[in-house]
């Protein structure tokens, strides 16, 4: 990786002899970055963290994550959690390893979304993305809605990984597992099994 390119902040975290020392340095600069430092260098510590070994570094990976204001890294993060979480256990003494912090994450990028709405909006979304012209507003809203769907389907493979790995999933959560399965070609929901 070419670290010249990159801020000293950043080089400092990913080259940083532990997860433990590079979560610390991520820390102080997420509480006061300077004003030189570009948001968009969090994906890179977040993409060199993901990449490492020691499963601890999935943490920084999360943190990074978490520090972005864009659509898709609320579920990216989480699934630097849920990576952690399956690699070496829940510990609700570690926030990124807690289950009960992971499932409130997961509460808070799905809202007060039904999986059968959520189909609904993804299929209608679909539906007018190929036939309305790129230059309206309707095509906007549509397109909005189709990657937020296809967000919540990343989610839900997240949950089915954790499931997979005997962790306890809430109700409302597994309702999602069987997302996993949708095919974006006809919008059918395949249960192969159920998911109780």
């Amino acid at each position: 990786m070419m670290t010249d390119l990159l801020h000293a902040a950043t080089r400092a975290i990913v080259s940083a002899d532990s997860p433990g020392v590079a979560l610390d340095l991520a820390r102080v600069l997420a509480s006061g970055p300077p004003a030189d430092f570009e948001p968009r260098e969090w994906l890179t510590i977040a993409m060199v963290a993901c990449g490492c070994d020691e499963p601890a570094w999935y943490a920084v990976s999360a943190f990074a994550h978490e520090q972005l204001d864009d659509r898709r890294s609320p579920v990216d993060a989480l699934n630097a959690r849920a990576n952690l979480i399956i690699a070496v256990g829940p510990d609700e003494a570690d926030s990124f390893r807690s289950l009960s912090e992971f499932v409130a994450r997961a509460r808070a990028v799905i809202g007060l979304t039904t999986p059968q709405e959520a189909l609904e909006r993804y299929a209608g979304s679909r539906r007018t993305i190929v036939t309305v012209g790129q230059d309206s507003s309707e095509w906007d809203a549509a397109r909005h809605v189709f990657l937020r769907c296809r967000l919540l389907r990343e989610l839900a493979c997240v949950l089915k990984r954790l499931a997979g790995a005997e962790a306890t999933i809430p109700q409302d959560l597994r309702a999602w597992l069987t997302w996993e399965d949708l095919s974006e070609n006809d919008l059918d929901l395949v249960v192969n099994e159920p998911h109780f």
